[in-house]
C-alpha cells in the first residue's frame, strides 16, 4: 500500500514539472510574438526591442524661429550638424544646425536657411509629413492626401522633392526637383479605392519616409485594411526620372486596428515606426463625409513605437510617454545606435518647437 501511494506520488511530482514545463515554454512563445501578428499565422519569431521606452533628456530648440513653429511634422539629420525640419503648413522647409553634444536644435538665419518648395505663392500648402536624406541629398513628400479638415483636392500636396545641400554650410546647392506619387497612388489595386477620399473615411494619405541603402520607403497613414498599414518602397531614380508605370514595392505592415504610420526611420536591423490613429477627427467642411461615421480616429488613442525588419517582422515595442495627451507625435531621428539600444529625438505637432524629447528603447539579446 505505502508503495503504490509513493509512485502516485512520484508520477503526480513528474505531471506537475511537466506542466511547469509547458506552461512556460508556451508563455515564452507568447511573449516571443511580434506584437500584432497572429500565432495561427506561425510567425513565432524572437523579440528585438524590450517593451519599454525610456524618456532620457530634452533636447533645446530655438522654438521663435523655427517656420510654423506649431506644426512640425518632419526632421532629418544629414549629418551631425546639419538637419532639415518639415512642418505640415505652408510651403517651406527649414535648414538647421543639431549639436548632440549642446543637445540643440539652433535656427543660425531663419530667412537664408528657408527652402521654398513649389513656385508661386509662399501661401501654397505643401503639406510636408516626411524628411529623409541620402547622402547630402534631402527628400521629402507630402502627404499626397485630401485637406483634413475641409476634404478638397489641393494638388500641392500631392508632391515629392529632393535638394542638395553643402555639407560644409549646411545651405541648400541647386534647384528643388519635383516629382509625385499619384500614378503609383491612382493605379496600386489595393490602394487605388481610397486615392482622393477624405481622411476620416480611410482616405490615403503618406506621414512617413525614410532610407535604407538607396532606397526610399513612404509610410502611409491611412488606410489600414484588416489592421495592416502600407509602406511604398522606391529607388530615387525611379521616383524622379520615370513619369508612368513607376516600378516600385508596396509592403503590409500588421500595427493593429486603426493604427497607421505617422514616422518612420531606418536602424542598422530595419526601422523604427511611431504608430498612431490612422484616421482624423471630425472635420469642418460642408462635406458629410468628414463628420459623421468617422472612421479609425480616437481621441483617448496613444502613440506607439513599433519595429519593423523591412520584410515580414513587426513587433510593438510600447507607448510613448509624453507630457501632455494632446502632444501629436510626429517628427522623430536617430540620435545614436549601438549593439544594445538606440536613442532617438521625437517632436510633437502641437506645442511651440516640437518639444524634442530623447527617448531610449533597449535591444534584447545583442
Amino acid at each position: 500500500m505505502n508503495q503504490v501511494i509513493k509512485i502516485e506520488k512520484v508520477q503526480m511530482s513528474r505531471l506537475k514539472i511537466i506542466v511547469g514545463v509547458l506552461f512556460l515554454l508556451i508563455t515564452a512563445r507568447i511573449y516571443a510574438l511580434p506584437a500584432g501578428l497572429d500565432s495561427a499565422k506561425g510567425h513565432y519569431e524572437t523579440r528585438i526591442f524590450q517593451p519599454k521606452i525610456e524618456r532620457i533628456g530634452r533636447y533645446r530648440i530655438d522654438s521663435e524661429l523655427v517656420y510654423e513653429n506649431s506644426d512640425i511634422s518632419a526632421i532629418a539629420a544629414a549629418d551631425s550638424n546639419h538637419a532639415l525640419i518639415g512642418t505640415d503648413e505652408g510651403n517651406y522647409a527649414q535648414l538647421c544646425l543639431i549639436s548632440p553634444a549642446k543637445k540643440s536644435i539652433t535656427i543660425t538665419h531663419p530667412v537664408k536657411f528657408l527652402v521654398k518648395l513649389l513656385p508661386g505663392s509662399a501661401d501654397s500648402e505643401a503639406d510636408i509629413e516626411g524628411v529623409t536624406v541620402i547622402g547630402n541629398t534631402f527628400y521629402i513628400t507630402g502627404s499626397h492626401g485630401l485637406a483634413k479638415k475641409s476634404g478638397e483636392f489641393q494638388r500641392s500636396r500631392h508632391n515629392c522633392f529632393r535638394f542638395k545641400i553643402d555639407p560644409e554650410t549646411g545651405t541648400k546647392i541647386g534647384n528643388v526637383e519635383t516629382s509625385t506619387l499619384r500614378d503609383v497612388l491612382q493605379k496600386d489595386p489595393v490602394l487605388c479605392p481610397y486615392y482622393k477620399k477624405v481622411l476620416q473615411q480611410r482616405g490615403v494619405n503618406i506621414e512617413a519616409l525614410a532610407a535604407k541603402g538607396n532606397k526610399l520607403y513612404f509610410g502611409l497613414r491611412s488606410p489600414n485594411l484588416g489592421g495592416n498599414a502600407y509602406i511604398i518602397e522606391i529607388t530615387p531614380e525611379e521616383l524622379f526620372n520615370s513619369r508612368n508605370n513607376k516600378k516600385y514595392r508596396l509592403h503590409s505592415v500588421h500595427l493593429g486596428k486603426a493604427l497607421g504610420i505617422r514616422e518612420m526611420v531606418s536602424i542598422n536591423t530595419g526601422f523604427v515606426i511611431i504608430a498612431g490613429n490612422a484616421g482624423s477627427e471630425p472635420g469642418d467642411s460642408k462635406k458629410p463625409d468628414t463628420k459623421t461615421n468617422v472612421k479609425d480616429w480616437s481621441p483617448d488613442r496613444p502613440y506607439y513605437l513599433y519595429f519593423w525588419d523591412g520584410a515580414e517582422k513587426i513587433e510593438r515595442i510600447g507607448a510613448i510617454p509624453v507630457d501632455d495627451r494632446g502632444y501629436k507625435a510626429e517628427a522623430m531621428m536617430v540620435l545614436n545606435e549601438t549593439r544594445w539600444k538606440v536613442e532617438l529625438l521625437i517632436l510633437f505637432d502641437g506645442p511651440d518647437g516640437g518639444s524634442p524629447t530623447m527617448y531610449s528603447i533597449k535591444k534584447l539579446n545583442r
